[in-house]
């Protein structure tokens, strides 16, 4: 029996590793991207278009000197996944090859992935990983939701997270920088508000170390732009207190997730994960956050009593080894990789 193929857009690795530990790891299917700028030409890539035109596709869709040409698809090593290798089709090889599934999980492909689908006689697929996204219900054959929704489509679909390696994300190690307070915000700056209260925490402790993490590097506090999904987890390991705030622009919380995996007590925008702040909806990972139990919301706070609860994070040891076992243990409770794959499994094979 031939393997099922499926062919998907490249914007996110995380959520790219995390398709290909579902299609090929589990499922033993095949995992496709596009190559080259045809697909944008052809209007079937449209993400960025009316504000960037041809420059962010491709950034997504142009060869590089390193891929490998094996006839009928090119391989690429995935840097931030070491173990990873990405197989890419041109426009014309897609035409000429067999399609079982077309997946998209940019809004603005949606059109252009769904005409994709039906050329080949692919059943189309979104994969919903941004909150709030008004994701065409009409196109979709079914759907995948690692974000929570305040409507749902007509067609079958299934809520599931994104899985990541939890041999590099594991539980327990204690912490080997007992004075550091980091978070893994890839453009925390961009929140003034959020920003100003990580910036007066760090000031009301200056005892402590507190570092931004992510490719902004335009503040004090900035420690590294992490490369590798090893490197990131071996930080969030060793550092002793995780701080994740947020207000805007949430997909499925890579970052807040693996946090917990791995066991770290971390400062939490509570409001915005909880959706008691601002009319805001709930988000997925509020699922892991219980104020005092498993994280500090210091959304219910003053910044006094975040800056002692930090304080006795870093200098009570039992104390912060109890906190980090709920962390770890609400995690476990919440997240369960195998059975999510499942559901999705039996939701695709429902459809085809």
């Amino acid at each position: 029996m031939d393997k099922i193929r499926v062919l998907a857009d490249m914007h996110h690795s995380d959520l790219a590793e995390s398709l290909a530990v579902l299609f090929e790891d589990r499922f033993g299917w095949e995992l496709y991207y596009p190559i080259g700028m045809e697909y944008y030409d052809a209007n079937y890539w449209i993400h960025e278009r009316a504000v960037h035109g041809s420059t962010v596709a491709s950034q997504y869709l142009a060869h590089w000197g390193s891929d490998k040409d094996c006839g009928d698809h090119f391989e690429r090593d995935d840097w931030t996944h070491p173990w990873r290798k990405y197989k890419y089709v041109t426009l014309d090889q897609f035409r000429q090859q067999k399609w079982d599934i077309v997946l998209c999980s940019l809004l603005h492909n949606e059109p252009g992935y769904h005409r994709l689908a039906k050329e080949v006689g692919a059943k189309f697929v979104i994969q919903c990983g941004n909150q709030d996204s008004p994701d065409r219900y009409d196109l979709a054959d079914a759907f995948m939701f690692s974000t929570t929704r305040r409507t749902l489509p007509a067609v079958p679909y299934v809520f599931y997270h994104q899985e990541f390696n939890i041999k590099d994300y594991y539980y327990p190690e204690k912490p080997t920088e007992k004075d550091t307070c980091c978070t893994w915000v890839q453009v925390l700056p961009a929140s003034s508000t959020e920003y100003a209260r990580f910036e007066t925490l760090a000031k009301m402790t200056p005892e402590l170390r507190w570092f931004t993490h992510g490719h902004y590097n335009g503040t004090p506090y900035w420690r590294s732009n992490v490369t590798t999904v090893p490197e990131l987890a071996r930080q969030m390991k060793a550092s002793r207190v995780g701080v994740h705030f947020k207000r805007w622009s949430d997909g499925f919380g890579h970052a807040i997730y693996a946090l917990a995996a791995v066991g770290k007590p971390t400062l939490v925008t509570g409001g915005y994960y909880l959706g008691y702040t601002d009319d805001l909806f709930p988000k997925l990972a509020g699922e892991l956050m219980e104020d005092g139990v498993t994280c500090f919301d210091v959304d219910k706070h003053t910044n006094e009593e975040a800056a002692a609860f930090i304080r006795r994070l870093v200098n009570d040891d039992e104390f912060y080894q109890k906190m980090s076992t709920n962390v770890y243990n609400r995690f476990r409770s919440v997240v369960d990789f195998d059975a999510d794959a499942e559901k999705v499994k039996k939701l695709l094979e429902g459809i085809m």
